[in-house]
């Protein structure tokens, strides 16, 4: 999910979680070339400084910083937001929702679906806030560390090999990044909101991402586990 808020001529500021590898990382050097200010919100602190040092080493100057960050862990989600507050570094103009693992395959597509109702959702609740918007993105097939995630003790015979050979049919991490990319910098899309892309383009998402119903318990859900209060944003009137 990508959330662009409109702002003023400045420097732009992206929080990418899992920024410091895969797509993310493309992104966070793309981004940091056209001028931003990047922060790679990660769970591994060593991995997330040896991202910054390496963008920082091919692009002197760069302004790239990381932040300790487990969305697994709902305390660490709590203390990354309450330091960004308590510094005054809230203030993005983009976030990018990169990171996510699931072991089983079942588990993961769903996320994916949940990522997709969670962002029509969001944006039914912006309506009246049309400075923000909310768009999510299918990056293609590509060759990151996910594949790790997928191979266990039952599988890893042959789920390992499979996904060695399939991936030189993948795109690379580069590759897979320009939507995110895209959605994330292109003044073609700051006004675009509540739409799914691939491959920079708006496209239909299932039909099952558009069920407005589901979509709002999921966010119900979502309030119930984080323990902040359901009607945070009033969602708009569904027909």
């Amino acid at each position: 999910m990508v959330a662009q808020a409109a702002g003023a001529e400045r420097v732009k500021r992206v929080l990418i979680t899992g920024g410091n590898t895969g797509i993310g990382f493309e992104t966070a050097k793309s981004l940091c070339a056209k001028g931003w200010d990047v922060t790679l919100a990660c769970r591994d602190k060593g991995r997330a400084a040896a991202a910054v040092a390496s963008i920082k080493e091919q692009q002197p100057g760069a302004q790239v910083s990381s932040l300790n960050l487990d969305l697994a862990n709902l305390a660490s989600v709590k203390a990354a937001a309450s330091s960004l507050v308590d510094t005054g570094c809230a203030d993005f103009d983009v976030l990018l929702n990169n990171a996510g693992a699931y072991s089983p395959w079942e588990a993961y597509g769903q996320s994916k679906l949940a990522n997709i109702l969670f962002t029509y959702e969001l944006a039914r609740r912006l309506k009246d806030y049309p400075q923000v918007t909310v768009n999510c993105l299918h990056p293609g097939v590509v060759r990151t560390e996910l594949g790790r995630y997928m191979v266990n003790s039952s599988n890893q015979m042959w789920m390992g090999p499979a996904i060695y050979l399939a991936s030189f049919f993948f795109k690379t991490p580069q590759q897979g990044a320009q939507t995110s990319i895209y959605l994330a910098s292109s003044p073609d899309v700051a006004n675009t909101t509540s739409k799914y892309f691939v491959d920079c383009k708006a496209v239909a998402s299932s039909r099952a991402s558009h069920d407005a119903s589901v979509a709002a318990r999921l966010w119900e859900y979502s309030a119930a586990l984080t323990k902040v209060p359901a009607d945070i944003l009033q969602p708009a009137k569904v027909a």
